[in-house]
């Protein structure tokens, strides 16, 4: 249908020499419509190749020539497509103002004089005798349905969306028609429906509770009247949900988006797929469908400790992974959130972050806040991964009462009676959050931790005695003590610094790991 209420009508003529030697051909186009169907252009193109115009009067048999001593070789087949624009006017009196469909009155054999009957005829020896008729039939149905999706909304603060579609009927013909009308969600089965809404132009409106049980789906219009040459359009809201990380899953949480699988094709059991159907004769058989699809974002958080390195006494530099990806079938807009939450005795040094997140350039993050903003409305495609890689140059003192915290040690990650659930304050805690529909309130969070060791040295006099060869026995005691929260390693020494009257003549050590041993009487250099 054309924007002023014609057609545009196409036929394709083949004609194929399946015999062994070369032959030729006359070819004849007949269209013999209703009565009430006017040619306002008609046409001709084929690979031959040959093209021309026809003309609009309605000719005689044996009809338009498309061919004339037209040669084909063995196993060729030449293609001729026909053209035409058509109109149908049920009141001007020329015909018999009633349109007469495709097989009607004639057992379902179309003939002609009904709908837009055509005929192909082939004089195959050139004797002026047609030797094969061919023909084709379609209807033009007084009324025509068109369906689209016009818009799927931001997330709202429930997390759900509302889904706008606009169905039209037109009534092209000369007369008043009046039809039924009906819509169909068939969407991928992880999409809850919450409710319909919908209102036109008729006018009527009303509004669904729930998914329909059955096709044809919600009624939208019953036995509704038309005009001539009027458009009723509908405006349907339908208002879903979707998780894909619930723990009891509604479909497979796995989203399947719309052509996903099908050639880019939609249909049911795809994203947002709906069918709006017409019965434009009232018998109860839908008489036109007209389908529009659309896709849903869905964006998971997660987070994973990279490393955690030594890079002077108590200073460490820490590495977090951060990934935002989008398993739904439409962009998805984000912002993310990084909160280095550290047990209150690190002092952060530093802070910086790269990521491949489309025209995000990374860079430093301030040293003095504990909330890293890494993306603000952040736009991501479907099937996209963003990956965020933050690390952070951190400080920890236990030992000096004027540094920040209170010199002792939370640890995050575990104890020695296991695993503990990470929480704030705790060593080396990180929390991301991730806000999908920009209200400021994060919907998603991941978290991820590591503890580090605070090794401590003490070293005291246990004890000294007088030998009676005028000797002296002297016990140094030392210690090290881990007050952090991970394993450590550590190499120890000791390094003896008399007065310079002094001379060994002995040296041992034990300790409780255990290990012992004998020491050079010679005093070693440092360490």
């Amino acid at each position: 249908i054309q924007a002023d209420g014609s057609f545009n009508v196409e036929y394709t003529v083949t004609v194929e020499n399946i015999g062994g030697a070369e032959g030729t051909y006359d070819l004849f186009d007949l269209p013999s419509p209703d009565d009430d169907i006017s040619f306002n252009s008609a046409s001709y193109s084929s690979d031959i190749p040959t093209t021309g115009t026809l003309s609009t009067t309605i000719p005689a048999s044996p009809g338009w020539s498309l061919a004339t001593d037209q040669t084909i070789g063995a196993g060729v087949l030449h293609t001729f497509t026909v053209t035409t624009n058509v109109s149908l006017d049920l009141t001007d009196g020329i015909g018999d103002d009633v349109y007469t469909e495709c097989g009607q009155g004639s057992n379902g054999v179309p003939q002609s004089g009904q709908g837009l009957f055509n005929e192909a005829l082939l004089d195959a020896n050139n004797d002026g005798e047609i030797d094969e008729v061919e023909d084709a039939c379609t209807d033009i149905s007084d009324l025509m349905m068109t369906k689209d999706l016009v818009s799927v909304s931001a997330q709202k603060a429930d997390l759900s969306y509302d889904v706008t579609y606009e169905i039209e009927v037109i009534n092209f013909a000369g007369s008043m028609g009046m039809y039924d009308l009906f819509d169909m969600p068939m969407y991928d089965g992880d999409i809850v429906i919450n409710g319909m809404t919908y209102s036109s132009n008729v006018p009527s409106s009303g509004t669904f509770a729930a998914a329909p049980a059955a096709a044809p789906g919600w009624m939208l219009g019953n036995d509704i009247v038309i005009a001539s040459m009027a458009t009723h359009t509908y405006t349907v809201v339908v208002n879903v949900s979707m998780d894909l990380l619930a723990a009891v899953a509604v479909g497979d949480n796995d989203y399947t988006a719309c052509g996903e699988g099908t050639g880019g094709t939609a249909g049911p059991g795809q994203g947002l797929y709906n069918v709006a159907s017409l019965d434009d004769n009232n018998d109860g058989v839908i008489d036109d469908v007209d389908d529009a699809c659309g896709d849903l974002p869905f964006l998971v958080l997660d987070k994973t400790l990279v490393s955690t390195v030594n890079t002077s006494n108590n200073c460490y530099d820490v590495t977090y992974e951060v990934t935002v990806e989008n398993i739904g079938g439409a962009a998805g807009i984000y912002d993310l959130v990084d909160d280095p939450i550290f047990d209150t005795d690190f002092v952060i040094t530093a802070a910086i972050f790269t990521t491949n997140a489309a025209g995000n350039p990374g860079g430093s993050l301030p040293e003095g806040s504990s909330t890293y903003d890494l993306a603000d409305d952040q736009t991501i495609v479907a099937g996209k991964l963003d990956t965020y890689t933050v690390t952070i140059s951190a400080c920890i003192d236990l030992e000096t009462a004027s540094t920040p915290g209170n010199e002792v040690y939370d640890a995050a990650c575990g104890t020695a009676n296991g695993p503990t659930d990470p929480t704030t304050g705790e060593g080396l805690y990180n929390l991301a959050t991730l806000d999908t529909n920009n209200d400021g309130t994060p919907e998603q969070e991941a978290e991820a931790c590591d503890d580090v060791p605070y090794l401590i040295l003490t070293k005291s006099v246990a004890g000294m005695m007088i030998q009676p060869d005028g000797s002296f026995n002297v016990v140094y005691t030392v210690t090290v003590e881990n007050i952090g929260g991970a394993v450590g390693t550590y190499d120890l020494f000791d390094l003896p610094s008399p007065d310079d009257d002094i001379s060994f003549n002995s040296a041992s050590y034990s300790s409780d790991i255990p290990t012992s041993g004998t020491l050079s009487t010679t005093i070693p250099a440092s360490p």
